[in-house]
């Protein structure tokens, strides 16, 4: 079994994500992943996906309604493996709306919007995954793939098809 990742909560707090809610945590004065993923994490993302979805920027949610899904669905043992593959994931949305945005001459008004507003939901979930690897001091593992075998063991290859099956094609 891997070994428990802890965290300070005064560092946590010091990120200001979570500022109120981990204010009054006062179980202990460190909180491990887990608890930190379900007790603080996955609602924050809900909560503020939900923010979005009611002012009409759907297109902001998209990202942080997939990330609180699959942080809350994942084992334990998973997690940490989750949480590099979703960094993965927002660092691919970034690039590609961001090449968009760069060709935008292309793109109306609309197009535009959304893809301004899918790069900084994904840039604002990439921050936050950050601060949680630096934070907790993760490491991703490397799992070395064998080209021969036809199954997929991966985490992040999983979390990316489950991506790609979620959101819209565009053409």
């Amino acid at each position: 079994m891997a070994e428990t990742q802890l965290a300070l909560v005064k560092d946590l707090i010091s990120t200001g994500n979570f500022f109120e809610k981990l204010r009054t945590y006062s179980k202990s004065k460190e909180i491990d992943l887990p608890s930190l993923s379900k007790d603080f994490v996955v609602p924050y993302l809900t909560r503020i996906s939900g923010s979005y979805e009611e002012s009409g920027q759907p297109d902001r949610s998209n990202i942080l309604n997939f990330a609180a899904k699959h942080l809350c669905d994942v084992s334990d043992d998973k997690l940490v493996d989750s949480i590099f593959g979703l960094k993965k994931i927002a660092a691919s949305e970034i690039d590609t709306n961001e090449k968009a945005l760069y060709q935008s001459d292309q793109l109306n008004k609309y197009e535009l919007r959304s893809c301004r507003q899918k790069s900084e939901s994904a840039t604002s979930l990439s921050k936050l995954l950050i601060s949680i690897i630096r934070m907790f001091k993760l490491v991703e593992v490397k799992v070395k793939h064998d080209e021969s075998e036809g199954n997929r063991n991966s985490i992040y290859d999983a979390i990316r098809d489950s991506w790609k099956l979620s959101v819209l094609p565009s053409a």
